[in-house]
């Protein structure tokens, strides 16, 4: 099912990511740890050590087409400035595990503040992550053969870099228009309601 995906979504263009073995994804979160997680919303995520370096692995629980939605389009995403970039996945699991590099800060409230320490940004802070999520949501939308629409946009989908650079990510929920097609037809109570 991925390599379909993959072949359908690359308009013929090569894409290679790293496949990580289960043992090393284990390996490097201490066995999945609850100490480690850093998010549990529909899918684990990790905070963990692989190749002498943090990085955060996304193990997903259920629903292996989200899974394979989200390691597609994040590959795709991967070289934008703004979006968390893949760095490989895992398909020993029974749900492909995805790779991700690390985002020093970690995640937003949705009150403007870091999950970790409560911080509150400042408003000119906030104003330029704003500008730089727009810039990466523009990409989505325009830079590949087929648009790409997140549906999940919101504060949980949204980490900072230690200079508070954001990255985007969780694709999960994205969906593409066909070609020839201005909208599609899909389930509304997927994604972020408004």
């Amino acid at each position: 099912m991925l390599l379909k995906d993959l072949i359908a979504s690359c308009d013929g263009k090569s894409h290679p990511i790293r496949c990580y073995s289960a043992v090393e994804l284990i390996r490097a979160t201490n066995n999945f740890d609850p100490s480690c997680v850093i998010d549990r919303l529909h899918a684990d995520t990790y905070r963990g050590i692989l190749d002498d370096r943090t990085v955060i692995i996304k193990k997903y629980r259920h629903w292996v087409d989200l899974a394979i939605r989200d390691i597609i389009i994040s590959m795709q995403m991967s070289t934008h400035k703004n979006s968390l970039k893949l760095l490989g996945c895992c398909l020993e699991f029974d749900v492909p595990a995805l790779v991700f590099e690390n985002a020093g800060k970690g995640g937003l409230n949705y009150d403007g503040s870091l999950v970790v320490d409560n911080e509150l940004l400042p408003w000119k802070t906030r104003l330029r992550i704003a500008k730089q999520l727009a810039s990466a949501l523009t990409y989505l939308h325009t830079a590949f053969p087929r648009p790409i629409i997140h549906r999940g946009v919101s504060s949980c989908c949204i980490l900072l870099d230690d200079d508070y650079v954001p990255k985007l990510f969780d694709f999960s929920f994205s969906i593409t228009i066909p070609p020839g097609q201005l909208y599609v037809v899909d389930n509304f109570s997927t994604g972020t309601p408004g």
